[in-house]
């Protein structure tokens, strides 16, 4: 079974809603189908390997040493707020 890797994009969401977000942008319901990594690969080749790794996107480096601070929403509120038509 394919576990949720959290990444934390300024509040902790997980791939998958992530995934979820950008089902609903691309005008889909939201459902995500879970993949055993190697049917995946079969689909998805290499970058299959990629999705299935620990991710973890953080900011705080910037913000120590370059004093930034994120000014737009987060990529799950812009996949939240798109529709793709």
């Amino acid at each position: 079974m394919a576990r949720e890797t959290t990444v934390p994009l300024r509040r902790g969401w997980t791939t998958g809603a992530c995934a979820a977000a950008a089902a609903r942008a691309a005008g889909g319901d939201g459902s995500v189908a879970h993949l055993a990594l190697d049917d995946a690969r079969a689909r998805l080749g290499p970058f299959a390997d990629a999705l299935a790794c620990d991710l973890n996107v953080d900011s705080s480096k910037a913000t120590r040493e370059l004093g930034w601070e994120p000014h737009r929403p987060t990529l799950l509120e812009e996949l939240s707020n798109t529709t793709v038509v």
